[in-house]
């Protein structure tokens, strides 16, 4: 853990979005995007949301970081959703639907709860590569080069088209 690892705060303004404007701002497929400069000169990614007819501009969050947050969440779920299947389920008789309902909601919180930490993980991982790092596979008919922004890229920006 990092000692004393303060983040910046992040303080939410209303922005102007016009051509005189000293906002940058992108105008993409899916609303507006924008950089944020923290008080230590660290460029985040942002977008703008209009909130009761003003333009604010919103940190985009880690998707590690909503990954791993949502696996957090999941695991509180597992564990009340165990303790209701264990009630409803009578060992000694046929399963009731209740009981099934409890088993199928059971699975789908824990499905959940590990497909979320393990993309955290990959999340993880992929923030680590260098941005030019360069995987070359060769085969017998041809070589093959996978730069680090397809693939981190695809997992980075799924977060944000949801």
């Amino acid at each position: 853990m990092v000692k004393d690892f303060k983040p910046d705060p992040v303080k939410f303004e209303e922005v102007e979005l016009d051509k005189e404007s000293n906002i940058d701002y992108l105008k993409g497929e899916n609303g507006s995007y924008t950089l944020i400069q923290t008080e230590r000169d660290i460029l985040i990614g942002g977008f703008v949301h209009k909130v009761d007819g003003k333009n604010y501009v919103f940190p985009v969050p880690d998707p590690t970081l909503v990954y791993f947050n949502y696996a957090q969440i999941s695991i509180k779920v597992v564990v009340e959703n165990k303790k209701r299947l264990l009630e409803k389920v009578d060992l000694t008789s046929k399963l009731s639907e209740p009981a099934i309902n409890e088993i199928y909601a059971f699975f789908s919180v824990t499905s959940g709860f590990i497909i979320f930490l393990f993309t955290s993980i990959e999340s993880f991982i992929n923030s680590l590569i260098p941005g030019d790092y360069k995987y070359i596979r060769k085969l017998s008919s041809k070589t093959e080069v996978i730069r680090q922004t397809p693939v981190s890229g695809h997992i980075e920006n799924s977060c944000y088209n949801l």
